[in-house]
């Protein structure tokens, strides 16, 4: 103690008094989503200019719009079958002429097999559909 004289000394009761034990509250500085970040960033490099999110209606009817498309895709299921078909055949008529049809011959008529019992099972579907639509319209 080179500098002060004895008389410097504080007492504990003192310090406490001058707050010099009191800690400042911490206060939190509001976070950063790093995802919502990312993609910030992202789409700065890849566009040139901040993108701003979709909203959640327009991610709604994003959504809807998916929904009818799937709901179309399944009725059309049997027309898309009977395509399907037709290209197998064709590409097998195709092979013939080229020489290589006993090659794919066999695995041809697999898949078209399988998808005329695929045909088979919309059929039955859609049948037991028209008769209970019928059953009802007799019934009322």
């Amino acid at each position: 103690m080179r500098g002060k004289p004895l008389t410097a000394i504080r007492t504990k009761q003192a310090i406490e008094e001058s707050g010099a034990y009191e800690r400042d509250k911490f206060v939190p500085k509001p976070t950063v989503s790093l995802e919502k970040e990312k993609s910030r960033l992202s789409n700065i490099m890849a566009f040139g200019e901040d993108v701003l999110p979709p909203s959640k209606d327009e991610l709604l009817q994003q959504h809807r719009e998916k929904m009818q498309l799937l709901q179309v895709a399944e009725i059309d299921r049997f027309e898309e079958i009977q395509q399907e078909i037709e290209e197998r055949k064709s590409f097998l008529e195709l092979m013939f002429q080229t020489g290589k049809g006993r090659e794919y011959e066999p695995i041809i008529s697999v898949q078209i097999s399988k998808l005329i019992r695929e045909m088979e099972v919309i059929d039955q579907e859609r049948t037991a559909q028209l008769q209970q639509q019928l059953q009802q319209l007799n019934k009322s």
